[in-house]
């Protein structure tokens, strides 16, 4: 009688469901602008709008007139290739010039940003050890990578860091390389006139963000660990067999650094694994430089170094 009873109510409780429904609030669509650039590369931007939580249409903005400005004057025009990105390949961005995006379109207001590209960082020498320490939770050995920089003490220096394995697949190809992202550990190290800092960065990711607020000077020395990611093991790679360590070393304006912390933060928000296990976290609000808009305009200078380990045996 009791377990009819409880069909009886579960039957009902799904009759009474009625479906919500959600009177999103209106807003104004607004320009949504990217653009990364170096100078080793053309301005390229991405251009769209905004829209409702629920608008699955493509945001994708094709007729906008998109310019680039240097000192107060028109330096080029960006023309629409496809999919809403625009691009010049008559100029490129220097070191030093403050460049200033505008966008305009009849149905959006003006947008615009400026951001100045930054200097190279002098890098006095780079290196890396194996098996430095083991990870006993993880069962696997950490190596450390390290990279004396020569800071500018008369300026707020942002950085980022990327570390890539690239194996030679001798087997197969002796031409065939395999490439796996590292995974970095923090803290930084950094050693200083025998004098120990660390900088706070997020644990386990292969980007490095950091800024030289606790080492403003010259002649420094950053360790960092890192350790293999699973694709070198799945290929059954041993860390003396012949292989390059890649470092990707970005000197970045302020812009790029706030807009890319914020990034990592929200791609770790997505970590389905790490949502069963800590939740879900709440919202991360994206920086943005766009004025009257959203995106990010934003510079970087790269340099990239390649640490060869060759096998003797």
């Amino acid at each position: 009688m009791k377990s009819f009873l409880i069909i009886i109510i579960i039957i009902l409780a799904i009759a009474c469901q009625k479906p919500l429904e959600i009177d999103y609030p209106k807003q104004s669509p607004l320009l949504v602008v990217n653009c990364l650039f170096a100078p080793d590369s053309l301005f390229i931007a991405r251009i769209s709008h905004t829209a409702q939580t629920n608008d699955s249409t493509d945001l994708s903005i094709t007729d906008a007139n998109c310019e680039i400005w240097l000192d107060g004057e028109k330096l080029a025009t960006l023309s629409h290739t496809e999919n809403g990105f625009y691009t010049n390949a008559n100029i490129k961005p220097q070191v030093g010039k403050a460049y200033t995006i505008k966008v305009t379109h009849p149905n959006y207001p003006t947008v615009s940003a400026t951001d100045t590209v930054p200097a190279k960082t002098t890098v006095l020498e780079t290196g890396f050890e194996h098996f430095t320490d083991y990870d006993i939770l993880d069962e696997s050995y950490l190596n450390m990578l390290y990279i004396r920089i020569l800071d500018d003490v008369t300026k707020d220096n942002f950085y980022q860091i990327k570390t890539d394995l690239r194996s030679y697949d001798f087997e197969y190809d002796s031409t065939e390389t395999i490439n796996d992202t590292l995974y970095q550990y923090s803290p930084i190290y950094i050693a200083n006139n025998n004098q120990a800092a660390i900088t706070h960065a997020l644990v386990a990711v292969q980007l490095m963000l950091f800024n030289d607020k606790y080492f403003n000077g010259n002649n420094i020395l950053l360790n960092f660990e890192y350790s293999l990611s699973s694709g070198a093991f799945f290929y059954d790679i041993p860390y003396y067999q012949t292989h390059d360590l890649i470092i990707t070393l970005k000197n970045t304006s302020s812009q790029y650094y706030n807009y890319v912390k914020q990034l990592q933060k929200h791609v770790i928000t997505q970590d389905i694994l790490a949502n069963q296990i800590y939740g879900v976290g709440d919202p991360v609000q994206m920086t943005t430089n766009i004025q009257n808009g959203f995106g990010v305009f934003a510079a970087y200078n790269t340099q990239i170094f390649v640490l060869h380990h060759e096998n003797i045996n």
